[in-house]
């Protein structure tokens, strides 16, 4: 596993691990200057970053449900993944096994 530090890894430099969309990346410059911010202060930095983005049309009408959300987890701290698993592709109408 490498660490990301793209422009574009929204929660800032580290390890990401996509729910439900592996495609996606956004501006990490919010995050990451919020990151400097903390070190300057001297304060602990974060293990991981983890986000909710409601993006999209509602799926239905008054939907609490939009058609992109998703979730995004930034581990910045590589220390505190202890293992990880790759998900199994499965053919259309069967089950992973």
């Amino acid at each position: 596993m490498k660490p990301s530090e793209q422009k574009y890894d929204w929660l800032g430099h580290g390890i990401y691990f996509w729910e439900g969309n592996p495609g996606r990346a956004l501006d990490c410059a919010v995050m990451n200057t919020l990151h400097a911010y903390r070190d300057s202060r001297k304060e602990p930095a974060y293990d991981s970053v983890r986000g909710p983005f409601l993006e999209g049309n509602p799926i239905y009408p008054v939907a609490g449900f939009r058609s992109e959300n998703h979730i995004q987890l930034c581990v910045l701290n590589t220390e505190c993944i202890k293992g990880y698993f790759r998900p199994l592709r499965a053919e259309v109408g069967t089950l992973a096994a």
